[in-house]
């Protein structure tokens, strides 16, 4: 009868010299060199067909410079490679990590790190489509194709958190950043006029002066998802020890690169302003003050 050990084993003649195995299981007793053990790593030295049919290894251990001979009748193995075995590490160590954290963090700080993220970003996604849709409403040709890529990009997005989400609990997200939108109205619209006087200032004669202030906003809020991130840099500091720096999440980089072609102004200085910065305060404050528990979302 042909096993899943069988047909592991008849891979033999792939075999090659310097290789790498991982020990999968073990046949013989535990006396039979008790110094190898399910789960290491070996280096192939060498190969041989035995009498018995069996295929016969010469291996070091990986690390150090113990050889050893094993043979397909005593153990079972799978050939990997360092790419494999750093990937599987990876996913115990989130695995582990996971599980830490679901013992020291609270519910509402579970919500912090996991859920308003995806709030701040969706809020985003809500002023960039209203970027897309007032340039098909002006019928801007020159955009056309970078709001296309604003759409491809969207759907990125939407994939890239459906691993995480499924369509329910994303349109949950959805329902509570419209939530947030309605809350918040009368400070996101100072915050979108404090910039249109900016740019009115700078570029009175410019076309597409809505336009050009709502793509400032999308970076705007992209940014405040950046703060909101360090603050939970920092309370994982406390929680677990160590330090890390969350990045901003690539797809979100490049919706905010987007939005310089939109909006078209280069130096950013410009909105160094006092009053734009109280704006933005008073809206991240609000934003990153009000509490989604993770079950908010489930």
């Amino acid at each position: 009868m042909i096993t899943s050990d069988t047909i592991s084993m008849t891979k033999s003649d792939i075999h090659k010299i310097g290789d790498l195995i991982k020990i999968t299981a073990r046949k013989c007793s535990d006396k039979v060199q008790p110094k190898i053990k399910v789960g290491q790593l070996f280096k192939i030295l060498g190969i041989r067909n035995l009498k018995s049919g069996a295929t016969g290894l010469s291996v070091q251990l990986s690390g150090t410079k113990r050889k050893y001979k094993i043979n397909s009748d005593s153990f079972s193995w799978v050939i990997t490679t360092i790419g494999e075995i750093q990937k599987e590490t990876f996913k115990v160590m989130m695995e582990n990590d996971e599980k830490r954290l679901n013992m020291v963090l609270s519910p509402d700080e579970k919500g912090m790190m996991a859920v308003t993220p995806l709030i701040i970003y969706q809020l985003a996604w809500e002023y960039a489509m209203d970027v897309v849709r007032m340039c098909a409403d002006n019928k801007i040709s020159l955009l056309r194709n970078t709001t296309r890529e604003i759409r491809k990009l969207r759907d990125e997005y939407y994939y890239f958190v459906k691993h995480d989400l499924d369509f329910a609990h994303q349109q949950r997200v959805i329902d509570k950043t419209l939530e947030l939108k309605k809350t918040f109205n009368c400070d996101l619209t100072l915050m979108y006029y404090t910039i249109s006087n900016i740019w009115l200032k700078y570029h009175p004669d410019w076309p597409y002066t809505q336009i050009r202030v709502t793509a400032i906003m999308v970076q705007i809020i992209i940014s405040i998802c950046d703060v909101h991130n360090h603050y939970m840099d920092i309370l994982l500091k406390e929680k677990l020890g160590g330090y890390r720096q969350s990045k901003r999440i690539p797809i979100m980089e490049k919706l905010s690169n987007l939005m310089d072609v939109i909006h078209g102004e280069s130096n950013k200085m410009r909105f160094k302003d006092y009053n734009l910065d109280n704006a933005i305060r008073v809206v991240s404050k609000k934003i990153l003050s009000i509490e989604y528990t993770f079950n908010e979302v489930q």
